[in-house]
């Protein structure tokens, strides 16, 4: 029985072999919509839904440009500009600064209200800071911080944590995003006002989410399509899919991933690792399928 099931196990991966050969190795020689390296603080690369200049069109989804001012990435969001501080594919995050508060104590034009909600939105890390400035004969109360700026001897500027009454006797207000984490660290005066609002906030990307990952875990790069917007195409060799690559490129794909410690194995050892990984790891219900044909 066992001779039998080591002769199909053989026989099987021959035929996935082979067929690697006519079609290449999906993650080697998959150059369509393929991750561009990007060495900037806490982002590494430039992959789908984003894209930047000299990266084909139809590798990301409409919106989802980034330039960059200075070698730094900035995205335009609703109509304001904001620097991006790191991109979390896992988590679909972005990590962003208004780029009216960099190396300023305050500006009121740092207002966050303008998020485009159609493409992005807010995500639990993020708590409000409400912002009073132009206050005059203010009777102070607990929850208030005197801000360093946009004060003299008449009026006076001040902030709180949360979403704060507005009107406020009479001052003026504006409210602000920043993350709950930086907001710990203000409270207990760990960091400044200014300090506060250049750690920025998260928001999650809702338009082009799609099914990402499932493509590049089965060894495919995401595209658009403009006739499925809300489902990215996963480019396999050269070929596009609907869902995730075909099962033979998911085989060849982990063969293209062994680490020092599968290499030190036995080659019957190192197949079983392979296979149990192709088979096991990567979903099996939607087999790709070809968008151009078999």
């Amino acid at each position: 029985m066992n001779s039998h099931l080591l002769f199909l196990f053989f026989s099987l991966m021959t035929i996935f072999i082979r067929t690697s050969i006519s079609q290449g190795d999906s993650n080697g020689q998959n150059p369509i919509c393929a991750p561009l390296k990007f060495n900037y603080g806490r982002i590494s690369s430039i992959t789908y839904p984003f894209s930047i200049e000299g990266r084909p069109k139809n590798c990301s989804y409409p919106g989802f440009n980034l330039t960059c001012n200075n070698n730094s990435p900035e995205m335009e969001i609703g109509s304001k500009t904001y620097f991006v501080k790191a991109i979390d594919y896992d988590s679909q995050m972005l990590t962003i600064v208004d780029t009216d508060v960099n190396g300023k104590d305050c500006s009121l034009r740092a207002s966050s209200s303008t998020l485009d909600f159609s493409r992005f939105a807010y995500t639990p890390n993020d708590v409000n800071l409400t912002f009073y400035y132009n206050c005059s004969n203010l009777s102070r109360n607990s929850s208030l911080n005197l801000a360093p700026c946009m004060y003299n001897e008449s009026i006076s500027s001040y902030y709180m944590v949360g979403q704060g009454p507005d009107p406020y006797e009479n001052c003026l207000a504006s409210v602000f995003t920043i993350l709950d984490s930086t907001a710990s660290r203000l409270e207990n005066k760990l960091t400044t006002f200014g300090d506060a609002m250049e750690d920025g906030f998260n928001v999650s990307w809702v338009a082009g989410a799609g099914k990402c990952r499932d493509c590049i875990v089965s060894g495919g790069n995401c595209g658009y399509d403009s006739d499925q917007p809300d489902l990215p195409v996963c480019h396999c060799g050269h070929k596009a899919y609907t869902g995730i690559c075909p099962l033979q490129m998911q085989i060849v794909s982990g063969f293209s991933h062994f680490d020092h410690e599968e290499a030190n194995q036995p080659m019957l050892g190192r197949l079983s690792m392979v296979t149990s990984r192709s088979l096991i790891g990567f979903p099996m219900v939607t087999l790709g399928k070809s968008l151009g044909g078999s």
